[in-house]
């Protein structure tokens, strides 16, 4: 996921839900009222790098560029709908 606010260990509250699945599946429209997801932080870090490279052949120039995503790991402890 995206980086979040947070420290290793921290409790996290996702209260914006998609989708409910299960037995009966709920589809949100845009979101599912009143569903939440509890997470716990695993780690904060950089995600894998991604690479890339401009050229334009006329003028015989290129460019590379690399890009690493902040991002934090959770684990999913409880969801409620």
């Amino acid at each position: 996921m995206e980086k979040l606010d947070g420290a290793e260990g921290d409790t996290v509250v996702i209260d914006d839900v998609l989708f409910v699945g299960g037995d009966a599946p709920v589809f949100g429209t845009p979101t599912v009222a009143g569903a939440k997801v509890t997470a716990t932080i695993v780690s904060q870090g950089k995600g894998k790098k991604i690479n890339g490279i401009t050229y334009i052949k006329v003028k015989n120039h290129q460019r590379h560029y690399g890009h690493r995503q902040l991002e934090t790991r959770l684990r999913i402890d409880s969801i409620a709908a």
